[in-house]
């Protein structure tokens, strides 16, 4: 008895490891070039990026990805630097717009929930309010499924 107790204790503990490790973002971190949809990094759909305008010539990143499921999409975009603005643009594949927060708000923090559909091919472009940037400018994006 104390066998069976133990065994199934142990198979309960290493589902619940297994299932907490799939819950974390696949992480990336943008490389150049990536400043046109045909150069666009490729990332998940539950993804963590850290990202950054390191040149002057550097004042757009595109990422892309390919839904593996329908559902709803969370996209956060947060600047490293409190004085770093960023506008977040998504598109399909058909250049259809999704969603555009290039609004001239110097909002921080965008925030984006997006419909996607399974198979589908999707571009996320980000990039800062005040170009070109004069300085280092970092953030990370971050995608996942809602429930």
């Amino acid at each position: 008895m104390k066998k069976r107790v133990c065994m199934t204790l142990l198979l309960g503990m290493s589902l619940l490891i297994s299932s907490v490790a799939s819950a974390r973002p696949a992480s990336f971190q943008d490389t150049e070039p990536n400043n046109t949809k045909s150069q666009a990094n490729v990332i998940t759909a539950h993804a963590a990026v850290s990202g950054s305008f390191k040149t002057e010539g550097d004042i757009v990143d595109y990422f892309a990805f390919t839904a593996p499921k329908s559902g709803k999409l969370l996209i956060i975009l947060q600047p490293v630097f409190t004085s770093d603005p960023y506008n977040l643009h998504l598109e399909d594949a058909d250049k259809t717009l999704a969603s555009d927060t290039a609004d001239g708000s110097t909002e921080l923090r965008r925030l984006v929930k997006l419909d996607v559909e399974a198979g589908k091919k999707y571009y996320i472009k980000v990039d800062p309010v005040e170009k070109p940037a004069t300085h280092y400018n970092g953030y990370h994006l971050s995608t996942s499924y809602l429930q």
